[in-house]
């Protein structure tokens, strides 16, 4: 069975760094992303697929510490994977997801930031710490 989360900004010129580490078992991501003041924007997404594409059991996302100045939704969707290796060849076949929205609030500009995690039902924890930099 294989476990995929991807954490891929998909609006263009969002991501502006990003590193990992693992601690206690869990993996650590941080990302960096520029919004728009007041406007949604798409983070990431999260699946879990079997080794024929099929999905597996869903991940669970929760926001683990909320923004500040603004929200995350969190919204049950299909999503087409983006892997590497082996399950690249997922890629491109629709399955269920959960894609995390980030929207300050209106007139908010500055620094914004959240942690979120991910956890599947083979054990794997993803902690994905998330800073905004907001603009008008």
């Amino acid at each position: 069975m294989f476990k995929f989360a991807a954490f891929f900004p998909v609006a263009l010129g969002l991501s502006l760094a990003s590193c990992s580490t693992v601690s206690g078992g869990i993996k650590e991501a941080s990302h960096r992303f520029t919004a728009v003041s007041g406007e949604r924007t798409r983070l990431h997404q999260a699946w879990h697929v079997k080794r024929d594409c099929s999905a597996d059991t869903p991940p669970n996302v929760r926001v683990m510490t909320p923004p500040a100045h603004g929200k995350i939704d969190l919204v049950v969707q299909d999503v087409y994977p983006n892997a590497k290796g082996e399950a690249a060849k997922c890629n491109g076949i629709k399955t269920g997801g959960v894609v995390s929205y980030y929207t300050s609030a209106p007139g908010y500009v500055g620094m914004d930031k959240a942690t979120v995690r991910e956890s599947y039902g083979n054990g794997r924890v993803f902690d994905l710490e998330l800073e905004f930099n907001v603009v008008r």
